[in-house]
Formats: structure tokens, C-alpha cells, sequence
């Protein structure tokens, strides 16, 4: 190949970079005002017709009111070009506008509940400010849009930014080339291509890039191209030890020595009481699942590191379980599930009502409260299990132990739930779980929860079953 000739690439192309030294610089002013660009870098591809027959192609990006560009170093089309066949050039260094984003944390106590705006997305001088303490972030290859909640109470969210790119305030150094073909003698198509995480891919063009070279010796040039952002960069430190960034596309969280990368390009970070959640997607893109339970210095005791991903967990793990109960059943199985571990006390009073902001143990006045949208199986195992935990003294919030005490009482009262498949995932979904879980003292509670499930009839006949061919000897023909 002749030096200074297009890399030719029949019906495809090709990925091959040529190293291209620049000495100088072709200018040329922008005829009336500057205008500020809308996309990451304003270019346009020029061509001309050398006197020995070659085609000479280039590239041209504007900045600060003038063209500035290499077309004259740039490769050529040699003079028995064929029609209609690719030709590549080498490639050129173009800045391109990208947005340099910072989250940033008000409030070192994370108090929700206080504060409710513990959190900031800032774009140089431009600040948004959370007031419902949570923010979603989302990578493409060219954007990043960002979301909070429009409403604390009911949850809907608002778009604070579909791509940001009005807001661009930093740049990063891309390569570009340009392919080119001959569609007749003196009629040249042009187009451009990316060099984007060690892949060259083709950049959409809306205006016509072809290019009728009537006179020899002219550069002619086509209308503006708008090039895309370069990918946005977030920083955010949530405490020492807790820092947020983002690595070829992902969000990447490092706490406390530890580091997870985003799923999908999709961050969630939530202000709870003591503690900020950070989620992404699942694996398939289709939902989301905890990454990190980042708890602030302070508070590092009262903080529960896995409450989020045992939520997760169970949840993935336990729909069998989804058996609503009424009033009374709920009732009957928290005693029975409580006396079958714990002896001499009485077992935690319950509360239902729709007036509570949540279901939860409260341990200062041992009760247990539920609200009415909660009354399932699964959510009442996973309170008593809380008081059956405080009351012998074993741990706090969602640890390991509570882990293995969960698993076992699914297994135990719910027997249509593989417990050895929780544990298997466990690890996998972010979950400590211990060995084993305090050990029962009685067994009469498991008749008791198969009589209340039994009696429900059609809803809980499943699970009904299960618990008979579990007896001995009751295993069901068929």
C-alpha cells in the first residue's frame, strides 16, 4: 500500500487505526457569529479533487468561532478508486464536550426523616437539590439523565434532565475517521466513524454528506455534523471511604475497600434514616436489587449493612410464602412461631393499621406491627423472627444470624420455600448468612401455621399439601 493512501475495506470496515503525526493546523474563520454548539463537537467532512486524479479527504471541527482541522495531512483516495468501494482514512483527534457531574451530600447525619434533600447533583455551577433523598442516575453511551421524586409521599417521579448536554461542561480527546466512496466519477459520499472503548462504530448523520466535486484544486465541504456527547464523568464522595465514579459506561462504588460496578448504566441512590442505599439494575436490565448499604461514620453501631439486600433476597426467594392472612390467623401463627423458640415470655403483642409507615418489630414495647397491605405469611415470619432474635439476645437489624433464621423458619412454616437455595444465593445477592439459627425448642407451632394455612382453602392449598407430604409417610402418590 502506498503511503498516504485510504485503508481500503470492501463492504465493510475496518478497525485499524493508523498513527497520524500533525505539524500543522488548516483555520479558517467562521463566516458570521459563532454559535454554541448542541451536541459534543460541530464538524463537517471536506473533499478534493487532486490535479494527479487522487481525491484528497478531510475533517474539520470547529472551535471558538474557526474551523480548525488536518485535511491536508489526511489520506487520499488513489486515482483508480472503484465505485462504490469504502475507503478509511487515518484517524484525528477531535475534543468533544461531555458533562463532569458531582454528587454531593448536605446533611453528614443522614437524617430522612429531618431533612429529606440530603442530597445534590451538581453540573459546575448548576445544582439540583433532592428533596425527597433520592436520585437516579443512567448512563448511555453519549448522555446521562437524572431523576428524583416530584412527590415524597406518594413516590412519582420527575425528570430533572433528558440528556444534559445543554449543561456540558468539561471536554475529553476522541479519535474519528472518515469513510469515504466514489457513487460516480466526481460524486464522493462521506461518513464518520468512532473510536469508542477499543471499537470503531458508525455516528448518525441526519444532513446529506455527499459531496458533486466540480472543480479540481477546491476543498468543498459538508453541512454541519453534530457529533455526540463523550460520555458523561460522576464523582461523588458519600463519606470517607464511600466514593461514587463512573469506569467505561458504569457507575462504580467503592466502600470501605470494597468496590461493585453498576448494572445497565443504572444507579439509584436513596437517603434512609442512617444508612444511604445504592441500587442498580438486575442482571436482565428488567428491575433493580441493592448494591451497597453505605452507613455514615457516626452511626456505624445503630446502621444495618444488609437490611436492603436480605429485603432482596427474600424477596426473590420466598414467593410462595405470599399467602395473605386475616387478623386472627396472624396472630395465632406469631404466638405459635414465637413459643416454638422462645420460653417464658409472652409473645410480642401485634398492631394493625394503616396508619403505620411501615411493618416492623418494635422491641422497646415487644410488638409487632403490621400493615393491612402486608399481612402475608412471608412479612409475618420476618418480624417474629426479629423478636424471637432481640429477645434471645443474638444480634440487631438484618445480619447474618437473622439471615439463617429466616431461611430456617421458611423451611420450617412455609415448607413450599427451598432454604437450601436461599443459602446458595445468598453470597451471590450481597447476604452474610450464618451457619445455623437459634435452634427451636418446640415443633408444636409447625401444626398450628399447617392448620391455618390449611384452612384457607384454595389460597394456601399448596402449600397445605406440602406440609402433608412432608409428615411421614405422607408423601402424595402422583
Amino acid at each position: 500500500m502506498k503511503r498516504g493512501v485510504l485503508l481500503r475495506s470492501p463492504l465493510v470496515w475496518l478497525g485499524l487505526t493508523v498513527a497520524l503525526a500533525v505539524a500543522s493546523f488548516f483555520m479558517m474563520p467562521e463566516p458570521g457569529a459563532a454559535q454554541e454548539p448542541t451536541a459534543g463537537a460541530e464538524v463537517r467532512l471536506g473533499a478534493r479533487q487532486n490535479a494527479d486524479g487522487t481525491t484528497s479527504i478531510g475533517l474539520q471541527w470547529r472551535e471558538d468561532g474557526r474551523w480548525r482541522g488536518v485535511t491536508p495531512r489526511l489520506s487520499v483516495l488513489p486515482a483508480d478508486a472503484e465505485i462504490g468501494q469504502w475507503y478509511v482514512s487515518s484517524s484525528v483527534p477531535v475534543s468533544v464536550r461531555r458533562v463532569e457531574a458531582e454528587i454531593r451530600v448536605e446533611d453528614e447525619d443522614w437524617d430522612w426523616w429531618h431533612t429529606r434533600g440530603v442530597l445534590t447533583f451538581a453540573v459546575g455551577d448548576q445544582v439540583w437539590r433532592t428533596e425527597c433523598g433520592l436520585l437516579r442516575l443512567r448512563l448511555d453511551e453519549n448522555a446521562i439523565r437524572v431523576d428524583t421524586l416530584a412527590n415524597c409521599d406518594d413516590g412519582s417521579s420527575e425528570q430533572v434532565a433528558a440528556d444534559m448536554e445543554e449543561y456540558a461542561n468539561g471536554s475529553d480527546d476522541h479519535l474519528f475517521r472518515v469513510m469515504a466512496r466514489l457513487i460516480a466519477d466526481d460524486d464522493i459520499e462521506l461518513r464518520m466513524q468512532r473510536l469508542f472503548e477499543g471499537e470503531w462504530g458508525a455516528i448518525e448523520q441526519t444532513p446529506d454528506a455527499s459531496l458533486v466535486l466540480s472543480q479540481r484544486g477546491r476543498w468543498q465541504f459538508t453541512e454541519l455534523l453534530a457529533m455526540p456527547l463523550a460520555p458523561a464523568i460522576v464523582s461523588g464522595e458519600l463519606r470517607p471511604g464511600a466514593t461514587i465514579s463512573t469506569e467505561h459506561r458504569r457507575f462504580r462504588a467503592e466502600v470501605d475497600g470494597e468496590v461493585k460496578h453498576s448494572r445497565c448504566g443504572d444507579l439509584t441512590i436513596i437517603a434512609a434514616s442512617v444508612s444511604i442505599l445504592l441500587r442498580t439494575a438486575t442482571e436482565d436490565c428488567s428491575g433493580s436489587e441493592p448494591l451497597f448499604s453505605v452507613c455514615a461514620l457516626k452511626n456505624l453501631s445503630q446502621c444495618d449493612r444488609q437490611q436492603y439486600q436480605t429485603y432482596h433476597w427474600e424477596g426473590a426467594h420466598d414467593s410462595h410464602a405470599k399467602i395473605e392472612l386475616d387478623q386472627g390467623d396472624i396472630r395465632r401463627v406469631v404466638e405459635a412461631v414465637y413459643a416454638d423458640y422462645v420460653s417464658n415470655h409472652p409473645p410480642p403483642a401485634l398492631v394493625v393499621s394503616s396508619r403505620l409507615g411501615s411493618s416492623y418489630y418494635r422491641s422497646d414495647k415487644h410488638h409487632i406491627a403490621i400493615r393491612p397491605e402486608h399481612r402475608q405469611l412471608d412479612i409475618v415470619l420476618h418480624e417474629t423472627a426479629h423478636a424471637i432474635i432481640h429477645e434471645l439476645g443474638l444480634e440487631t437489624g438484618h445480619g447474618a444470624v437473622f439471615a439463617a433464621t429466616i431461611a430456617e423458619m421458611l423451611e420450617r412454616y412455609a415448607p413450599l420455600v427451598d432454604s437450601r437455595v436461599m443459602r446458595a444465593n445468598a453470597e451471590r445477592m450481597g447476604v452474610q448468612i450464618a451457619d445455623r439459627g437459634p435452634r427451636p425448642i418446640s415443633n408444636d407451632g409447625i401444626e398450628v401455621v399447617r392448620e391455618v394455612i390449611c384452612g384457607l382453602g384454595e389460597p394456601g392449598q399448596a402449600m397445605c399439601d406440602a406440609f402433608e407430604d412432608r409428615r411421614p409417610g405422607g408423601s402424595k402418590a402422583g
